[in-house]
């Protein structure tokens, strides 16, 4: 599942090649740089600190970002952008809702994370009888602390979605993905993504996102934990 949790990063299934590549510059950290020169000179990135403008970046249009970013190839990425769908979480009705992508309203952020839903998309099509369906689970759920679980078909967000026995498989791996996000993306130090880590899991819980009379909670609260413990883990992640 760690091997394969994000292997939606290069397009939806059914992405031809000319396709996938347009959507791996989307996905590549060496972009949407907010120290880049293209983008501290943006109107909306003056003034504001370094924890705004990342906050900003994922914020934004997807329109607005690539006009700032200026891919050579904008105008192809929009048009293929375009033909794609995008579920999109309700905090009000704890329902993912699936929509046409709107290059004008939907932020960057809402595109990233549809990765986990071609994740799904691929594994379930390409399985062969050799990956399990557990394994599927694992892989593409690991944004459920946002509310997407692309293993779901009614739309609902349960707070336990995940079969008890693959439940800590799937906690461990939604960890490791978002701390691993804060430590190389963020730039934040371990005690910092720890902090984030905890805040979201009580967040989720909150909006009952995730449930279940505190067991998934408590779960992750044991393995932010044990994360807690290690700090030598975000300079493994670092090099």
């Amino acid at each position: 599942a760690c091997l394969f949790h994000d292997i939606g990063k290069s397009g939806p299934f059914g992405a031809k090649r000319d396709q996938r590549l347009m959507i791996e510059q989307i996905f590549n950290p060496v972009y949407f740089n907010v120290d880049s020169p293209d983008f501290q000179n943006a109107s909306e990135f003056k003034g504001k600190s370094r924890k705004e403008q990342r906050s900003l970046m994922k914020d934004l249009a997807i329109n607005q970002i690539l006009e700032i970013e200026k891919f050579h190839n904008n105008k192809q990425i929009s048009e293929y952008l375009q033909t794609l769908t995008l579920h999109v979480y309700d905090e009000k009705t704890n329902e993912i809702k699936e929509e046409p992508l709107d290059l004008n309203k939907h932020s960057m952020i809402q595109l990233w994370r549809e990765h986990d839903y071609w994740t799904y998309e691929l594994l379930n099509h390409y399985k062969n009888g050799k990956i399990s369906r557990d394994l599927i689970i694992i892989a593409s759920s690991h944004h459920t602390l946002e509310g997407h679980d692309p293993a779901l078909v009614d739309g609902k967000v349960p707070g336990e979605a995940i079969a008890l026995e693959t439940l800590d498989k799937y906690l461990i791996i939604t960890l490791v993905d978002k701390y691993q996000a804060f430590i190389d993306r963020e730039k934040v130090d371990h005690f910092k993504a720890i902090g984030i880590l905890r805040d979201m899991a009580l967040d989720s819980k909150t909006k009952k996102i995730i449930n279940h009379q505190d067991r998934v909670y408590n779960l992750f609260l044991k393995y932010i934990d044990i994360f807690d413990k290690h700090p030598e883990i975000a300079d493994i992640i670092s090099k």
